[in-house]
């Protein structure tokens, strides 16, 4: 199916920020970076690949999960979110897996976990980074062998259903601290989607007010107005919380009648630094990511940087970053 026909069938439309109830998702957005997370979300929606969904808490990973299952071969399937961060530890083996009577006090019945229960649909694993190393293992043969053992049993069940991730974390780096699994880490991101935060998409920060706004004008029967130098202010903000941050924002303003831009005054101050600890804290973000791509190889960063490696290995130093973490 080609990505324009897909686009339609999602009732997608990036310049037109309008809430519309029959749609079934209603994704907004025109920056060109975000545009590329959406298409690689559409065209691994129809093939049964495992998908690995990366970005900053509150950006839509969710969204894409489910418009990824509406797309794919099992559509009319169960589709079954789990965030693994929201389980205690002691729980989530018995919430993914299932159990049978007598596994553990308490459980006076058998019981289908989640796995189960995404049978021939889609099982979305939000924040897969917190998922503890022994369920890691666990989850592993699940997939290469599609077949569960619930908890207390021995009893195989065969299971088929389609494997979302997401995670707001740097994956790549809980497995060179050894706190995730590299061969799940790469079975999970054979085809890896990155979400980019509001922060660099500012163009989308006005299509989203205006499309929260005209939905919460419906919601609470009234209309609010945000004027130009509202609208300039709110663009430079950072919004940490991404999406929601700017959803919450706007049904909390129509709660009051009107747009709480002293609320975003004071946000922006804060995020305003002294010069010299803006610079600071650009120069230790471009070490990193610059010891990330050169695998802790210095003088490939130091060349790529334009310096003498001496001068890189002072900078690594004084941010204590060490090029060996960087390593496979």
């Amino acid at each position: 199916m080609e990505i324009d026909t897909i686009k339609e069938k999602l009732g997608y439309n990036p310049t037109e920020p309008i809430y519309r109830p029959e749609k079934k998702f209603q994704i907004i957005g025109s920056d060109p970076k975000f545009l590329e997370a959406l298409e690689d979300a559409i065209t691994a929606a129809p093939t049964p690949t495992n998908v690995l969904i990366q970005g900053e808490t509150g950006t839509g990973k969710e969204l894409f999960a489910r418009t990824i299952h509406f797309l794919s071969e099992y559509p009319d399937g169960k589709f079954i979110p789990i965030n693994c961060a929201g389980i205690p530890i002691e729980l989530l083996e018995s919430e993914l897996f299932g159990s049978v009577k007598g596994a553990y006090t308490g459980a006076y019945t058998d019981r289908k976990g989640y796995i189960e229960s995404a049978n021939e649909g889609t099982l979305f694993l939000d924040e897969i980074g917190d998922m503890p190393i022994n369920l890691q293992s666990k989850l592993l043969r699940t997939l290469d062998e599609r077949k569960i053992t619930r908890l207390g049993d021995t009893k195989e069940i065969p299971v088929n259903f389609r494997l979302i991730c997401a995670t707001n974390k740097n994956l790549e780096e809980n497995v060179r601290k050894k706190e995730f699994r590299s061969d799940l880490y790469y079975r999970l991101n054979t085809i890896p989607i990155y979400i980019p935060p509001l922060r660099e998409r500012i163009e989308d920060i006005s299509l989203l007010v205006y499309y929260f706004i005209d939905k919460f004008s419906k919601n609470f029967n009234k209309q609010i107005k945000i004027s130009p130098d509202e609208m300039k202010l709110l663009l430079v903000y950072n919004w940490p919380g991404n999406v929601r941050e700017v959803k919450n924002f706007i049904e909390s303003s129509f709660v009051i009648g009107k747009i709480k831009i002293g609320e975003i005054e004071k946000k922006v101050l804060d995020e305003i630094q002294p010069l010299r600890q803006a610079k600071e804290n650009f120069e230790k973000e471009y070490f990193l990511k610059l010891l990330t791509f050169t695998r802790g190889n210095q003088v490939h960063a130091a060349r790529i940087a334009g310096m003498a490696r001496q001068n890189l290995h002072k900078k690594l130093g004084k941010y204590g970053i060490k090029p060996k973490d960087f390593k496979k």
